[in-house]
């Protein structure tokens, strides 16, 4: 890994069953960044993203080979547990899924799974919440129903969930795509307030959001990257034709 890399792969690949999802794919992604993840539908981008936390663990038929290094450790050595993995690699899945209570306990909760004393579950709670520009929208209504809350906010709220854990990665499996222009906007602000702290990668079907938010851009195709490379070189002057052909919309 490179020395400023936080989590990397190295010949990954996973198949549902027969079908090669994601094929022999090394990346390294570092801190204080956000990686875009592009390409068409079925490229393979998101299985990758849920690759690299071992949510795929959760589906049926699933087969990963090669590595996904964190800190110098592969995360699908068998003496991982992945429950850790998760709480250290924070997801944020494509529509808000608010658990069905208060907004304090959608944060809290999963804090004092792991342990945490009720004082320190507080003060949780309100950092994540301020972390995700949601705690002057909701502090004075944390007993209400989390389902209370706009398409967006509930989106700040699951973003604020994950960095209540502590995590130093947050994958975003296309955290807008559900979501109004204004919303949209505010996740974006906030992925920019986030990168100062976090390795932020980030799968999107946008293009110009990708070109907004992201330091690095890679283009998924068939489950191979064919691209990856600064935002500003892949939008302004791609090495490969193929990314240039799918940035030009001569397919996907």
């Amino acid at each position: 890994m490179g020395l400023k890399s936080i989590i990397s792969t190295s010949h990954l690949s996973v198949a549902y069953g027969d079908k090669v999802a994601v094929e022999d794919v090394s990346l390294e992604f570092e801190s204080r960044e956000v990686s875009a993840l592009i390409g068409p539908s079925g490229c393979g981008k998101s299985t990758f993203l849920r690759a690299l936390n071992r949510m795929n663990d959760f589906l049926d038929d699933v087969r990963t080979s090669g590595q996904v290094i964190f800190h110098g450790q592969n995360i699908y050595d068998s003496k991982i547990d992945p429950v850790l993995v998760r709480r250290r690699i924070g997801m944020v899945f494509q529509k808000p899924n608010p658990f069905p209570k208060s907004i304090y306990e959608n944060v809290a909760w999963a804090v004092r799974k792991f342990g945490f004393k009720e004082n320190e579950v507080r003060e949780r709670v309100e950092v994540a919440l301020k972390g995700a520009a949601l705690w002057a929208e909701v502090k004075d209504r944390l007993k209400s129903s989390a389902f209370e809350l706009s398409g967006g906010q509930q989106q700040r709220l699951c973003i604020a969930r994950a960095m209540a854990l502590g995590p130093e990665v947050i994958l975003m499996d296309e955290p807008c795509s559900a979501l109004d222009p204004i919303a949209t906007a505010k996740i974006e602000d906030l992925i920019a307030e986030l990168k100062e702290q976090f390795c932020i990668i980030v799968v999107t079907h946008n293009m110009q959001q990708a070109e907004r938010i992201s330091d690095r851009t890679v283009f998924f195709l068939n489950g191979k990257v064919i691209e990856s490379e600064a935002t500003s070189h892949i939008f302004n002057r791609p090495r490969e034709e193929l990314t240039k052909n799918y940035l030009t919309g001569r397919f996907g």
